[in-house]
């Protein structure tokens, strides 16, 4: 699950471009979102500056499960742009992505969620996410605040505010 909603600039595969070629008939969809991610990493090697382009990329590989990849683009934006909350919060998706099976706050991805709240301390994912951890340290009212926060930041039926709520209840 991304950390954070889907907007243009990190909508995930990247559409052909208006001069390409369309997909073969009869090619499966993997094959061609393949593709599609390629044409962006190849793009991306002669464009080492566009910050979006390699956030787009390593959302790509996030989305296709190709951690190490991700990795290495989302590492090209942090060098980039290191305080810029949208390549923040993808390398929070990174991190998580590679976390061991059933570590949901893996220390790596708390650290940069720490970091999204100094920049942007109403930031709904991060308050959730800090906050669980605040919870799991002994700190109720804190993490309790910080759900709160999040909770007013977030829409009622988005499944992070259903998440909100569940965390609330437990900790009354």
């Amino acid at each position: 699950k991304a950390l954070h909603q889907t907007t243009p600039q990190n909508a995930g595969p990247p559409a052909l471009p208006a001069n390409a070629s369309p997909p073969i008939a009869g090619g499966s969809k993997n094959t061609m979102i393949q593709a599609m991610v390629q044409r962006l990493a190849d793009r991306m090697e002669k464009t080492p500056n566009d910050v979006d382009g390699w956030v787009r990329l390593a959302h790509s590989y996030n989305v296709m499960g190709e951690n190490a990849k991700a990795r290495d683009a989302i590492d090209h934006a942090v060098r980039l742009k290191p305080n810029d909350e949208n390549v923040l919060l993808t390398l929070g998706e990174t991190q998580k992505g590679a976390a061991a099976p059933g570590d949901d706050t893996p220390a790596d991805f708390i650290a940069t969620m720490r970091k999204v709240l100094k920049i942007d301390p109403a930031n709904a994912h991060a308050l959730y996410y800090v906050g669980i951890v605040e919870q799991k340290s002994g700190h109720t009212d804190q993490a309790r605040a910080m759900w709160t926060k999040a909770l007013a930041a977030t829409a009622p039926e988005d499944p992070l505010a259903i998440s909100i709520r569940n965390q609330l209840n437990a900790a009354s």
